[in-house]
């Protein structure tokens, strides 16, 4: 009995001590991984100097579970901690034409024919609003950035908190009406990352949720402290950020505009560097923020500055080597997964009426199976038409549906354009052209072009676009200018002649698309002719008017009017024309008759920076007598009215004839960027009896030249020399921006 109580008590005692072994081993705190963030500060191009601190936390499994940015910074870190890798990074940094998202032209292919007008004749615009004339806020309105954004954060698109990311992310922005700092930690990532990167006059400001928003880098560029209350323990930084530069080295806009960004958040900068644990500072004195042609250098000034802090970095290293890494997650979906079956389209930001024009002409419709460069370029085809500022898009999956969300930004209804021009044969002008959309009935648009000058123009189209099909419509237009008539022998000026034009034309318009666009209608046209200069004695005022029945398609897919490196230009008119004509009181009847009009221009390109550039053109009637307003006309360097021909080498008008053609061909050269060099070549031929044209072995006119030009802001500047072929004058031309 003795012995069991003995067994008995230390049974007990064994249990009893066992139980606060596991016990003590259960309340012991086990310790925890510390959390390690990562900041990576504005500074455009040389952002992709984080780059490289990336890559060698990789090689040392160091682990990132916070990172956060700002501007360029908070690009690299979204897309770090969405998955991408560092060799999609250095991919991106490389590859991408950075400098073509600093601009708002989309595809010249992709605009609408009123816009393409506008745009190439007009390079210079104002609003128009209830407030008055008003600038744009930024030289760049972001549509095609945000695009590039969507296109890369595609697999966030539904994620609408940034702590759900892979590795949770932050970003700082500029509230523009409280002058403090905002953190996104919740919301749409790419429209995140455009507020964080709206460089103040270079980009519109970003709107979200009614605030207006800017470059972070403005009040914090560097938001360490930010991502420390988030839940880093340990923060590596790496701040490429510009320093104060001296006198001497402000010697660029892009330092000027970085200068005056530092001055307002050098001091913030100073304490959020004390802030972090290891601190990167690459030497970026030799690169500005437009530095994207420097890529490899910027990352190797970054593996330099990395490699200064290896010591810090590898003792990091060892203290992590006792807890497990983490493997990367990713939610980075490749271009070519990038698509979805369209189950609903919402659209955002329109009004009423236009919204309807929208949903019937939108490329993308319900049900239909779209990649991601199919919604690019419908929302392009819709941005082309010259009504929005932006269109911005997201994809979501909402109960099992995809829904593509369009987000539009409407122009002003009333804009002004103008721009400059001077040429030997014209001499100068100003252009302008005023722009107003909804102007007394809805989903309408009328343009008022005036060519102020010697030779003055103005000219005005209404178009409306039918309730019934959005891509039809009626339109009425107006035209009137004067101009000076010249008539030659031998090269020389012999007579000329006052010319007076006025018409009017109601038409039908059907946009096929973006570059097929066809008219038909009937037109009133009244001429004048008033000699100045001539030898005949007789000579005198008449008077002559027609009614004109015409059908015009017109095809454009150039890349570029001016200097283009792909695309065709296709325009064909079938007219039916009915005249009468007075002399001086007197009558002389001319018959009904049909006249043939072809313009064209090719542009193909060949290897390197050379495009073979070949144009054809012609008019053809089919009686032998016409009105004089009808010949075909060629001379000079551009096509100044659709019934004159350029003819290289020949002056202004020089050739005439009832009937003609011209060809020509010409190689450009694109010495640098925006530096071209043409050598040209043409010929042509004009008759009264259209079945002379058929034999080219006579009466042939033929000129060669070359030109050098400049594509600017207002655009081509050119200096041209020509010679007629197998003669013995030179032309010289100097033509600044264009009129055509």
């Amino acid at each position: 009995m003795i012995r069991l109580s003995v067994i008995t008590v230390f049974i007990f005692f064994l249990h009893f001590n066992i139980s606060s072994v596991f016990a003590a081993e259960v309340t012991v705190p086990v310790k925890k991984r510390p959390r390690i963030g990562v900041v990576l500060s504005g500074g455009g191009a040389k952002g992709f100097a984080h780059i490289a601190l990336l890559e060698k936390l990789e090689q040392l499994k160091i682990p990132v579970d916070y990172i956060a940015g700002t501007s360029m910074g908070a690009t690299v870190a979204a897309l770090y901690s969405m998955g991408y890798s560092v060799e999609d990074l250095k991919r991106i940094a490389r590859d991408t034409d950075w400098m073509s998202y600093f601009s708002n032209d989309v595809e010249r292919r992709n605009r609408g024919f009123a816009v393409k007008d506008v745009e190439d004749k007009y390079p210079l615009s104002l609003r128009i609003g209830m407030d008055g004339i008003s600038f744009p806020r930024g030289l760049v309105n972001g549509h095609r950035i945000s695009a590039f954004l969507s296109r890369l954060t595609w697999g966030a698109h539904g994620i609408k908190d940034f702590s759900k990311l892979p590795i949770p992310f932050l970003c700082v922005a500029t509230d523009m009406e409280t002058g403090k700092a905002k953190v996104f930690t919740k919301g749409d990532l790419k429209e995140a990352l455009r507020a964080s990167m709206a460089i103040p006059s270079l980009f519109d400001p970003v709107e979200i949720d009614g605030r207006i928003y800017e470059d972070g880098g403005i009040v914090n560029n560097f938001p360490v402290k930010e991502l420390k209350e988030m839940g880093a323990d340990i923060i590596i930084g790496v701040d490429v950020g510009a320093p104060l530069y001296d006198r001497s080295e402000l010697d660029s806009i892009p330092k000027i505009l970085e200068q005056t960004t530092s001055f307002l958040g050098q001091r913030r900068t100073e304490e959020q560097r004390r802030l972090c644990d290891i601190l990167v500072l690459p030497d970026m004195k030799r690169f500005d923020s437009t530095s994207f042609e420097s890529t490899d250098k910027i990352i190797f000034e970054g593996e330099r500055a990395v490699s200064h802090k290896l010591e810090e970095l590898m003792d990091l290293s060892l203290k992590m080597r006792k807890y497990r890494f983490p493997e990367r997650r990713s939610i980075v979906v490749p271009d070519r997964d990038k698509y979805i079956r369209v189950d609903r389209i919402n659209f955002y930001g329109l009004r009423r009426s236009t919204y309807r024009v929208i949903r019937e002409t939108f490329p993308v419709k319900k049900g239909q199976l779209v990649d991601v460069k199919k919604i690019e370029d419908a929302i392009n085809y819709s941005y082309g038409s010259g009504f929005f500022e932006k269109i911005s898009y997201r994809v979501d999956e909402e109960r099992d549906d995809s829904v593509l969300s369009l987000n539009f930004r409407e122009r002003p209804k009333t804009s002004l354009h103008f721009g400059l021009m001077y040429d030997n044969d014209t001499q100068s002008a100003i252009l302008l052209n005023l722009s107003v959309n909804d102007l007394g009935l809805q989903n309408s648009s009328i343009w008022i072009n005036a060519r102020v000058g010697e030779f003055s123009k103005l000219e005005g189209t209404y178009f409306l676009y039918t309730p019934f099909n959005p891509g039809i419509g009626i339109g009425v237009n107006g035209k009137g200018y004067n101009m000076e008539i010249y008539n030659y022998s031998n090269g020389k000026k012999t007579e000329s002649y006052s010319m007076g034009y006025c018409s009017g034309n109601v038409f039908l318009g059907a946009v096929i698309s973006n570059t097929v666009f066809f008219t038909a209608g009937v037109e009133q046209e009244l001429y004048s002719y008033d000699p100045v200069i001539t030898s005949s004695l007789d000579a005198g005022n008449y008077r002559f008017d027609t009614m004109k029945f015409f059908a015009n398609l017109k095809i454009d897919t150039l890349d570029d009017y001016y200097y283009p490196s792909g695309g065709v230009y296709i325009e064909g008119r079938l007219e039916y024309v009915r005249p009468d004509i007075s002399y001086s009181g007197g009558d002389e009847y001319y018959s009904n008759f049909k006249r043939y009009v072809l313009n064209s221009r090719f542009a193909v390109p060949l290897p390197g920076p050379l495009t073979l550039i070949t144009t054809a053109g012609g008019s053809m009637c089919e009686i032998e007598n016409v009105p004089p307003p009808y010949w075909f006309t060629m001379g000079g360097y551009q096509r100044y009215e659709n019934w004159i021909f350029p003819l290289y080498g020949y002056e202004f008008m020089e050739e005439k004839g009832q009937h003609g053609f011209v060809y020509s061909v010409s190689l450009q050269w694109e010495v640098l960027k925006n530096f071209y060099l043409s050598l040209r070549w043409n010929q042509g031929k004009t008759a009264d009896n259209y079945r002379d044209l058929l034999d080219v072995n006579e009466n042939m006119s033929s000129g060669y030249g070359v030109t050098a030009g400049y594509k600017s802001l207002f655009g081509p500047l050119e200096v041209s020399l020509f010679r007629k072929f197998r003669e013995s004058d030179y032309t010289f031309h100097i033509n600044l921006g264009i009129e055509y």
